[in-house]
């Protein structure tokens, strides 16, 4: 059984205030002789299998040292861009001595919220989809939180994604390529809340933007039916019409597609350039390797980790609207890989 604090105190010779001071860890002792005293009880505590208390340091601080991260996504853990956020707040907030606690946002707001009003967590991130009733849950909690690029009314203090900057260089880059007939490759409608999103809607609409102010909006095609019918439907066309560029609507569909293309012996990108969003880690490793747009997830999630533990410690913090919300807009980058190529037909 592993020694309580008072049997270490009295086993080091020190009082209990100072045995639990030395085994915080997290002061540094001005003096040499004290530094010693303090590693002579933190290697009796150790040699005696102490482990502190956890619970009990969290009631005496007043905090649990824990950050929620909110989804209302049943499948968050098979996206890759979520793998990314997770692991990074994760380790950040290690590096701070707090952990994570996830916190699945599915089903009524009673099934979900009363986990962000029980002292279970000293702040929250939100990741996406935002939960409908979110506004609501606000309005009834005293919690620092922030939202990760999501698409909601609510009003929360959030770390957005460029995605006009994002689609703007997706276009461009195959305008430059000499491409003049697009196909946008869409998730088909039973996945219709994906439609919805904002990071989807903006992107959409600055691809059609850019087209039409190169007259090339009658050479554009929206598609939402699966990805087999959308391939289908380009095969079926005479080459002269098909189009030479294809936007799919994420990574996942990108490489969807591609696969498509294959089996219907159209290459990529001798026949058709294809390009995806989110720079997915397996994208790099696809054949052919796939262009893609860079989303600043690591960059998010830092941010998002810095800006909770300073409200927490009542830092002041930068980046706020003229209503004292946080909003800031990461840049994204286009990674060019060998998926899109010069027309040749």
């Amino acid at each position: 059984m592993a020694a309580s604090l008072k049997e270490i105190a009295q086993a080091s010779g020190v009082s209990v205030a100072t045995a639990a001071r030395f085994l915080n860890g997290d002061q540094k002792e001005v003096w040499a002789s004290t530094a010693r005293r303090a590693q002579r009880v933190r290697e009796i505590a150790r040699q005696m299998g102490y482990r502190p208390n956890h619970r009990a340091k969290s009631l005496a601080r007043k905090c649990s040292m824990a950050i929620g991260m909110l989804f209302g996504r049943e499948g968050v853990f098979y996206a890759d861009v979520y793998h990314r956020i997770i692991a990074r707040v994760s380790e950040q907030l290690a590096h701070n001595g707090y952990d994570l606690m996830m916190i699945p946002a599915i089903g009524p707001a009673s099934q979900w919220s009363a986990k962000l009003m029980d002292g279970r967590v000293d702040a929250c991130i939100v990741c996406d989809p935002a939960p409908d009733e979110l506004q609501q849950v606000l309005e009834n909690i005293d919690l620092p939180m922030l939202g990760i690029n999501l698409s909601t009314d609510a009003q929360i203090p959030m770390i957005r994604y460029n995605e006009a900057q994002g689609a703007q260089m997706v276009v461009e880059h195959l305008l430059d390529l000499g491409h003049r007939r697009f196909w946008f490759a869409a998730y088909d409608m039973p996945q219709y809340k994906s439609l919805k999103h904002i990071s989807f809607v903006t992107r959409l609409k600055i691809i059609r933007q850019i087209l039409k102010e190169h007259g090339l909006e009658q050479e554009f095609q929206y598609q939402t039916r699966s990805v087999p019918q959308q391939v289908q439907m380009i095969a079926d066309m005479p080459v002269s019409q098909r189009p030479t560029a294809i936007i799919a609507q994420n990574d996942q569909r990108a490489m969807e597609v591609m696969q498509a293309l294959h089996t219907h012996g159209i290459k990529v990108p001798d026949d058709i350039s294809v390009v995806g969003f989110n720079n997915d880690n397996s994208s790099a490793h696809y054949i052919p390797a796939l262009t893609t747009i860079d989303l600043p997830v690591l960059g998010a999630s830092d941010r998002a980790v810095k800006y909770l533990l300073d409200h927490l410690q009542n830092k002041k913090t930068t980046d706020q609207t003229d209503t004292g919300i946080l909003d800031m807009v990461l840049d994204e980058r286009l990674i060019i890989r060998q998926s899109t190529a010069k027309v040749r037909n």
